[in-house]
């Protein structure tokens, strides 16, 4: 699960976590988001995967279907 919620006695706080490492994206000009390509192309609403520049994401789990070859990152850059 790429969203968590953060909670310390002094805030409370969206972070995401990479898919590859299970560590929090500190920083977003060190992450990257992709998408999983269609298994129906009916279907609108894909599943995120989100990893830091340095990790590379495994192969797909079977029933994910392929990770999108293109990517962005989590910047918006």
């Amino acid at each position: 699960m790429p969203l968590k919620i953060e909670m310390s006695p002094e805030s409370v706080r969206p972070v995401v976590v990479c898919d590859g490492c299970g560590e929090p994206i500190a920083d977003a000009r060190d992450g990257n988001y992709q998408w999983q390509a269609p298994v129906d192309p009916s279907l609108s609403r894909k599943f995120v995967f989100f990893t830091h520049n340095a990790t590379q994401p495994g192969p797909p789990q079977q029933g994910r279907g392929a990770l999108s070859r293109a990517s962005a990152d989590v910047a918006g850059r």
